[in-house]
């Protein structure tokens, strides 16, 4: 009888509707807030169908990365493998040449997960810096350079990320999810309730094609969190729901593009090409719920910081170097880590201070790669001796993404770096 290593995994506590709810939530962060410049530089129709491709790309390539994890862990009869295990082992499967390369992928997949990381965290930095900036403007009429509020913002992070214990943090989690979902309806209730939108006819329907890189990499940015999704599988008390045909995965990525697409569709209606990086800097400044949506993402984003970070912390230390060291010297170390992980995000920050282009490249960069490219890969080498199905369909798919992956990673850093050069920096 073959190993099934959904039967041999530990009791989880995660039922269906807990782990919808999980996916859903992960929409409410900073992502969906430049989805409506991203329509606006597509255009309102183009972005509609762009960003349901690209979501339904993104879906394809999560069922592929998950099965192909548990068929890896099947064919080694462990109950669960990690993402960078399982590509390390799934090269096995594949040609021969790949066989010795195999460690490499294993570092490449923690490469491009620390990249990821690294860059939310950065966006972060940035968003905080134009929404403070937003609030000196409005109150004190004091405009500052967004950069000199990054700086600023190290020794309010490096204090929060010091917080070690991750049981510590879920109270803060929970708040922040509150003010991220209060805040969210508060911008979709004025734009709605303010009822004083131009004619649709005055919006493009397909705009600047060139823009489609960037326009993936906010999508992608918005849409997927792929830690968050391989965490909730695992947490799973029946983890085969997560990716059955009316399962979590399906589920939550649906309403997903639905509430994304029509936030991003009624922002480019009212604010048209006025938009900002971030809508919540379009709500006019004399009304007290444009102060109150800042301050409560302001509120929101810097508690979610150490959350975001701590899993560079967990790859670095906690599974990483922290064995090397002797238990009494873990301390100052783990402190080390911690303000240089806070320097380097404010450092990337200072050097991409525009919270779309940012957001933007590491959704291209590393969204794509590792949500899009590495799965393919993996089920190329698993099928490699087996079956690519009729007229070899799954390896053309599979091509298809890897392909997709890289195009749109290179793609999208020319198009930043592009996008950096025209600005001249600022």
């Amino acid at each position: 009888m073959d190993y099934d290593p959904y039967r041999n995994r530990e009791t989880k506590n995660l039922g269906y509707c807990g782990a919808f709810m999980n996916m859903v939530k992960c929409l409410f962060g900073t992502g969906i807030l430049a989805s409506p410049l991203a329509f606006r530089n597509v255009g309102w129709l183009m972005g509609f169908l762009a960003s349901a491709a690209v979501v339904a790309i993104m879906t394809i390539s999560v069922h592929i990365l998950i099965r192909g994890m548990v068929e890896v862990s099947r064919r080694r009869q462990v109950p669960y493998m990690s993402f960078q295990k399982a590509m390390c082992e799934g090269l096995m499967e594949g040609p021969e040449w790949l066989h010795r390369n195999r460690v490499i992928a294993e570092y490449f997949v923690l490469f491009f997960m620390l990249g990821f990381y690294f860059g939310v965290g950065s966006v972060y930095v940035v968003f905080i810096a134009d929404s403070v900036n937003k609030l000196l403007e409005h109150y004190w009429s004091i405009e500052l350079d967004s950069r000199l509020i990054m700086c600023l913002e190290i020794i309010p992070l490096t204090m929060i990320f010091m917080i070690r214990r991750l049981k510590a943090l879920v109270p803060f989690s929970a708040l922040a999810n509150v003010l991220l979902f209060s805040a969210l309806i508060a911008i979709m209730g004025y734009i709605i309730v303010d009822g004083d939108m131009p004619a649709l006819e005055e919006r493009e329907a397909i705009n600047d094609l060139a823009e489609m890189p960037l326009f993936v990499g906010t999508i992608l940015f918005g849409c997927s969190s792929l830690g968050v999704f391989l965490a909730i599988e695992s947490d799973m008390i029946k983890p085969k729901q997560f990716i059955s045909k009316f399962g979590v995965l399906n589920a939550g990525m649906l309403i997903n593009y639905l509430t994304m697409g029509l936030f991003a569709f009624l922002g480019y209606w009212k604010f048209g090409d006025a938009l900002e990086g971030s809508i919540t800097l379009n709500i006019p400044d004399d009304i007290i719920l444009s102060q109150v949506i800042t301050i409560t993402y302001i509120l929101a984003v810097f508690i979610t910081y150490p959350l975001q970070c701590y899993v560079i912390v967990d790859i670095l230390w906690i599974n990483g170097a922290a064995a090397k060291y002797p238990s009494e010297q873990h301390l100052w170390r783990e402190t080390v880590l911690r303000c240089f992980i806070v320097m380097t995000t404010v450092l990337v920050a200072i050097c991409i201070p525009k919270f779309d282009l940012i957001l933007s490249l590491v959704g291209c960069v590393t969204v794509t790669i590792l949500s899009i490219s590495f799965p393919a890969v993996l089920d190329i080498c698993l099928r490699f001796t087996s079956d690519f199905g009729p007229y070899k369909i799954y390896l053309w798919r599979d091509l298809f993404l890897l392909i997709f992956g890289v195009a749109c990673c290179i793609s999208g850093m020319i198009g930043a770096i592009l996008e950096i050069m025209g600005s001249g920096g600022d």
